[in-house]
C-alpha cells in the first residue's frame, strides 16, 4: 500500500481548505461516502472514530481529530494535529505526516483517486500504480458536445486529440450527454441511447428526469427515471425496467444499489428504495450524490440498509470550550496560556506555571465576539503567524476538535476577529 501512495510537487499557487462553517471538508464527505460501506467515521465524545456501524464495534485504539469515511481502502484522518492516510487494519500509511497548520486537504474533482494537501498531491486509489498515466489518461479522454443541424435536429460531437467523430443529427432535443448516455428526445418522446446509438430505454415516454452530471464520469449512476402519464418507471443502467411508482425522485443517487434518489415532500427529503418503499426519516438537504443528510445542524451518512448514522454536528454556532495560544522565540523560548472558562494557566520555559481564575466578564467577551462562520471561513495556507520575531499559533477548542487559524491579529479587516483578539490578551495578562 505505501508504494502506492507516491507525492509530487503541482505547480499551483495555493490550494484552501473550503468551509462553510463546517469542522471538516464537505465535498471530500460526499465523494468519499458510499452508501454501502459498513464502517463510517463517526464524531462521539469528542473526537471521530471509526465504527462498525452493523456491530457497534469501534475499530481503532485511536480517537482522531478530523476523519472522512474510506475510499477504497484508505481514509484521511488528523492526528496529534497532523494529517494522515490510515488503512482500514489501523496502520498509518505516510511517514511524512502533513502538519495541519500548513496544509488542509482537498480534492481535485475530476481525479477523485488524488488527495491535495497543499502543493502536494498523494495517489490513494489502490487499483492504479502511476497518477502521471491516469493523469494523462483523463487529459486525453474524450469530449461531447452537442451540435443543431440544417433541419434543427441535434446530435452531438466526440473529441480527443486524434480525431473528431460526428453522430447523426435525429433527436428533437438533448436533455443530458455523458461519455456513457445520450438523454434526449425522439418524435417528442423521451428515451435513453449510449454514445454508439444502442437504445437502452425506448423513446416512449412524457417526463424524463436529467442525468447526474456531478457524478465523476457519469459511470455510478444506476438508475434512470422516466415519466409515463402518472407512474415513474426506474430503470437499471441495462434498461430493465426495476420498479412503477407514483414518487418521483428530485435526484439520483451516485453509486446505491438500494436507493434510488432522494424524494421532496413538504420541504424535507426522503429517500426511494428499488424495492418501493421510502424511508421513514426527515433530512433537511440531501448531498448532491445522495450520500449525506443534514438535519437540525447534524450530518449524517445515508446507507442502504434504510438507516442514517451520525457523522458530526455542523458546529455553526458552537462556543468553544477552550482557547490556546502558544508564542515561540527564535532563541528558544516559549511560552503557552491554556484558557477555560474555570483557569487560566500560563507555562512558560524552563517550566514555569502560573494558574488563575478566569475573569468571568473578559470570558463572557471572548464568546460574544467570537463568530464561528467567520473564524472558519477566513481562508489561509497556514495558522503560523510571525509578530516580532516570535511565532504565535492560536487554537480553539469545541467539543474537543481543535480549529487551528491563523492568530486573529493578523486579519486587519475582520473587526470581530480584532476584538476576539484583543479579547483575548486582556485575559492572559
Amino acid at each position: 500500500m505505501r508504494k502506492l501512495l507516491l507525492f509530487f510537487l503541482l505547480n499551483i499557487s495555493q490550494i484552501f481548505f473550503a468551509q462553510d462553517c463546517f469542522p471538516f471538508n464537505l465535498d471530500i464527505l460526499q465523494q468519499y461516502s458510499k452508501t454501502s460501506d459498513t464502517v463510517r467515521p463517526v464524531f462521539l465524545k469528542g473526537g471521530f472514530h471509526f465504527i462498525n456501524i452493523k456491530t457497534g464495534k469501534d475499530l481503532f485504539p485511536v480517537v482522531f481529530e478530523e476523519a472522512y469515511p474510506f475510499y477504497k481502502d484508505v481514509a484521511i484522518v488528523k492526528y496529534n494535529n497532523e494529517y494522515n492516510l490510515v488503512s482500514r487494519n489501523g496502520e498509518f500509511i505516510l511517514i511524512e505526516k502533513i502538519p495541519d497548520f500548513a496544509y488542509k486537504p482537498t480534492l481535485n474533482n475530476d481525479q477523485p483517486f488524488l488527495v491535495y494537501f497543499g502543493n502536494a498531491f498523494t495517489h490513494i486509489y489502490d487499483s492504479l500504480a502511476n497518477p502521471w498515466e491516469v493523469s494523462r489518461e483523463i487529459a486525453n479522454r474524450s469530449s461531447y458536445t452537442t451540435y443543431k443541424s440544417e433541419n434543427n435536429k441535434y446530435g452531438f460531437s466526440c473529441s480527443d486529440r486524434f480525431k473528431t467523430l460526428q453522430s447523426s443529427p435525429k433527436y428533437d432535443t438533448i436533455i443530458s450527454l455523458t461519455e456513457n448516455y445520450v438523454l434526449a428526445k425522439i418524435n417528442n418522446k423521451f428515451g435513453l441511447e449510449d454514445t454508439v446509438s444502442r437504445v437502452i430505454v425506448d423513446f416512449d415516454y412524457d417526463e424524463a428526469l436529467p442525468l447526474n452530471t456531478e457524478n465523476i464520469f457519469n459511470v455510478s449512476q444506476r438508475f434512470f427515471a422516466f415519466r409515463k402519464k402518472q407512474l415513474w418507471y426506474y430503470f437499471d443502467r441495462s434498461g430493465k425496467l426495476l420498479l412503477k411508482s407514483k414518487t418521483k425522485v428530485d435526484r439520483i443517487s451516485k453509486d446505491s444499489d438500494k436507493i434510488i434518489g432522494s424524494v421532496k415532500k413538504n420541504d424535507k427529503f426522503s429517500l426511494l428504495y428499488t424495492d418501493g418503499t421510502a424511508g421513514d426519516f426527515e433530512m433537511d438537504s440531501i448531498s448532491k450524490n445522495v450520500n449525506i443528510g443534514f438535519k437540525a445542524n447534524e450530518f449524517y451518512f445515508i446507507n442502504d440498509d434504510k438507516s442514517v448514522t451520525k457523522y458530526s454536528p455542523g458546529f455553526t454556532q458552537a462556543k468553544f470550550s477552550k482557547i490556546t495560544k502558544t508564542v515561540t522565540s527564535p532563541y528558544g523560548g516559549w511560552s503557552v496560556v491554556e484558557i477555560t472558562e474555570k483557569v487560566t494557566t500560563i507555562r512558560s520555559s524552563p517550566n514555569n506555571i502560573i494558574k488563575k481564575d478566569t475573569d468571568p466578564t473578559v470570558w463572557k467577551s471572548l464568546n460574544d465576539n467570537f463568530d464561528f462562520c467567520e473564524y472558519m471561513k477566513l481562508e489561509e495556507a497556514g495558522n503560523r503567524h510571525v509578530v516580532d520575531g516570535n511565532n504565535i499559533i492560536v487554537r480553539i477548542y469545541i467539543d474537543g476538535i481543535s480549529f487551528p487559524k491563523q492568530n486573529p491579529h493578523y486579519y486587519q479587516g475582520v473587526k470581530k476577529i480584532n476584538d476576539f483578539n484583543a479579547a483575548l490578551n486582556k485575559l492572559e495578562f
